[in-house]
């Protein structure tokens, strides 16, 4: 070899080792945690920084893919790593595949059970909460995975089964999830293909399970971790699965396993695996690894409500529709008026999905003298229930004691109140029920909502009514406009009575609004640009932030408030409003999430 193809060669073999340098995970080390037929099989531990005075932590346990014929516990060190920095203790698992020890898919399953239960039994020395253990695993892995949660039997009959194998959780990643011919698998089971099937022994009471599947997989077929996410739910089972756009099998592998990964969607998975984590309380503070997924927003103008009419238009409704007509309505000023606090109530229809609007008429005007909604009318928002249209909005009077019975917009007396209309059409006649308002401010001041209430949403949720809000606190005087929180109230009927929440919700969110995505509520918060999920609709996470070019004031079309009020169709688009000196007018925009 010439001395230049020499020093080329060094050099190359000088930059891998670099590279491997820089890839090199290894585990804080390896336990031997079951013998069976003269084999040993160990877990590969990566263990937080605790001490023994920090409380037991939780733990993980992933199981390797490879279709029950291969693979390796390395599949899962740069998961396991980078949970192990966020303070559980992290698990990478052998267990017996075909090749190495001539076994089935069914002593893959035993050996799952195996590796939870010694982890359970040994959860002193482990310094763990044997109450907070997970199981985990990509492909034949989470099937591993999950029947440690959903399948009985398949025990090791040497062990103490006294001690339970059943995990407290369950995430997998495209896992196979039914064994029979319509999944993947059956002819490695053959003749007992629905034994450790997942699909196939959905039973009630099962832990908490989050599942992520490429929508082209075309290995596990995303129908089956549809249908089995369908199933949990029908069986009264929290289960959550986020479907992946445009992507196939082994998707979620990070570049320590899979070189030509540029670890996209394992930061995507892995972003949403600490956010489960977090949600079950097995995880605290923040998420250190950042989501590759975004929103972006488009807009575009509409016909008929839009920029240049002789009205002044804000604060719509979310849209709902109606046979072949969507429906929107929203709060109407006379020019240069732009304050909604001088407004009424007015209603459109489109039939070409928010392009074109056709004003119809006034929906709702004053109330009486002397009510609470008799200077003004605002902020509308819609629910159909049972064939009626309920019609919520904001409501003030002229300000107390004023001489000239107006209303001064001032930060102490005038206060707000949520009202209610209701009609037989989504045209109306709408028509103020007995027990207005419906919902007032809080009587104590130190309250975030002891000032004003506004921006009702609204959603049906385990068979109740929730109206989510935003409340304003007087102890913030004139400054309240940047401290308002978002608070929810639930009552059994549309017209109430209402009974709120203890406490604010969500922080930093001026206005309010919420939709179904997936079995949770996801809000917008404006104040903060960030996007945030509740899977019990109460308890949110941050889901995406730092946006940009963000609506105002926005109404989605939204499927869930007519019909089928489960429905989980992530709204895709809506109206908002553009505020400027002497004009405020509708617009158009789309939601555009990128993964």
């Amino acid at each position: 070899m010439s001395k230049n193809k020499t020093t080329i060669f060094l050099a190359m073999l000088m930059l891998i080792a670099l590279q491997m340098g820089a890839q090199n995970i290894e585990p804080s080390k390896k336990v031997l945690y079951k013998v069976i037929d003269g084999d040993s099989l160990y877990l590969h531990v990566f263990e937080p920084k605790t001490t023994i005075e920090t409380a037991p932590t939780a733990a993980v346990v992933f199981f390797f893919g490879g279709g029950w014929t291969s693979g390796n516990p390395k599949q899962f060190y740069q998961q396991s790593e980078y949970l192990a920095s966020r303070g559980m203790l992290a698990i990478s698992a052998e267990y017996r595949t075909k090749n190495t020890y001539g076994t089935t898919p069914f002593e893959c399953v035993e050996d799952g059970k195996s590796a939870i239960r010694w982890v359970r039994e040994h959860a002193k020395e482990l310094h763990i909460d044997p109450n907070k253990i997970v199981a985990g695993g990509g492909s034949a892995g989470g099937h591993v995975a999950t029947c440690t949660a959903v399948i009985d039997g398949f025990e090791n009959a040497s062990e103490n089964l006294t001690i339970s194998s059943v995990p407290n959780a369950v995430i997998g990643y495209n896992p196979v999830i039914d064994t029979s011919e319509k999944g993947y698998g059956a002819k490695k089971v053959k003749g007992r293909e629905t034994e450790i099937s997942p699909c196939h022994n959905v039973k009630s009471d099962l832990p908490p399970m989050l599942f992520f599947h490429g929508k082209k997989d075309t290995t596990v077929p995303f129908e089956n971790a549809d249908r089995f996410n369908r199933l949990m739910h029908e069986a009264g089972n929290k289960s959550e699965l986020i479907a992946v756009e445009n992507v196939g099998h082994g998707f979620f592998n990070g570049s320590f396993f899979r070189n030509s990964s540029d670890d996209k969607y394992y930061n995507l998975t892995m972003y949403h695996t600490d956010l489960f984590l977090q949600d079950l309380g097995y995880l605290t503070g923040k998420a250190t690894i950042a989501s590759t997924e975004g929103l972006t927003f488009e807009y575009s103008e509409i016909a008929g409500v839009g920029k240049g009419s002789k009205y002044n238009r804000r604060d719509n409704s979310d849209i709902i529709k109606v046979n072949d007509t969507y429906y929107m309505w929203y709060t109407r000023m006379d020019k240069p008026t732009t304050s909604g606090y001088w407004g009424t109530i007015w209603y459109a229809t489109s039939k070409d999905e928010g392009y074109t609007w056709q004003e119809q008429g006034l929906a709702l005007g004053l109330g009486e003298k002397g009510t609470f909604d008799s200077h003004s009318v605002f902020t509308p928002n819609i629910l159909e229930f049972n064939g009626q249209y309920y019609l919520y909005y904001t409501g003030v009077k002229p300000t107390p004691n004023n001489k000239n019975n107006e209303f001064e917009n001032n930060a102490k007396t005038d206060i707000t109140a949520l009202g209610l209309a209701v009609s037989d059409s989504p045209d109306g006649p709408f028509e103020r029920v007995e027990n207005n308002p419906v919902l007032t401010i809080s009587n104590v001041a130190k309250d975030f909502d002891s000032y004003r209430i506004d921006d009702a949403s609204m959603l049906v949720r385990d068979n109740k009514i929730a109206l989510y809000y935003k409340g304003r606190s007087l102890i913030h005087g004139t400054k309240g406009a940047h401290h308002t929180q978002m608070g929810v109230a639930f009552s059994e009927t549309p017209e109430g009575p209402f009974e709120k929440h203890i406490k604010p919700i969500l922080d930093k969110s001026h206005e309010v609004l919420i939709w179904n995505e997936n079995e949770g509520v996801s809000s917008l918060a404006s104040i903060n640009q960030t996007v945030n999920y509740a899977p019990d609709g109460v308890n949110f996470y941050p889901l995406y932030d730092d946006l940009t070019n963000i609506p105002k004031a926005p109404g989605l079309y939204r499927s869930s408030l007519t019909g089928n009020h489960d429905s989980a169709n992530v709204p895709t688009w809506g109206i908002a409003m553009i505020q400027k000196k002497k004009e405020t007018y509708l617009i158009r925009f789309e939601i555009k999430k990128e993964q």
